[in-house]
């Protein structure tokens, strides 16, 4: 159980990412287009309900921010079994590269990216699906390919 608690700390409060690429403009300079690009998304999900579920998707993002049938894989706390579903959805880039948007998941609510910043070839925020009691939290990173 210590060891589970571990990990999840760690994926969720991790702070360094190391990676290469030119999409993202440099911090207090970002359009919709300093998304564009191949990004890697890498999520962990929790909620009351059903546990906790990590994700990674692989996002082509256009220059209005918008991407669609996104490649991704959801592995589920305590099953062997993975989703591969296929999201579509879109950024709201600020100038000074705050983020907000939504993702689409087919036969599932849509996420809402609450807050988010890139800054150079990185990003990460925070995200919510659902409200209530079956609301369910998101912590991500992007990483441009």
């Amino acid at each position: 159980m210590r060891t589970n608690r571990k990990f999840v700390a760690c994926a969720l409060l991790a702070g360094i990412v190391v990676a290469s690429g030119p999409q993202a403009a440099s911090a207090g300079t970002c359009t919709a287009a300093s998304a564009q690009g191949k990004w890697h998304f890498y999520a962990m999900e929790i909620a009351t309900s059903n546990g906790a579920n990590a994700i990674s998707c692989t996002m082509t993002m256009g220059s209005d921010g918008k991407f669609t049938k996104a490649p991704c894989t959801s592995y589920q706390l305590g099953s062997d079994q993975t989703d591969t579903p296929k999201i579509s959805g879109k950024l709201k880039v600020a100038a000074n590269c705050n983020f907000t948007g939504t993702i689409s998941i087919p036969g599932d609510s849509t996420v809402t990216i609450q807050a988010g910043h890139l800054n150079d070839n990185v990003g990460a925020g925070v995200a919510t699906q659902k409200t209530g009691a079956d609301t369910r939290v998101l912590n991500f990173t992007l990483i441009a390919d």
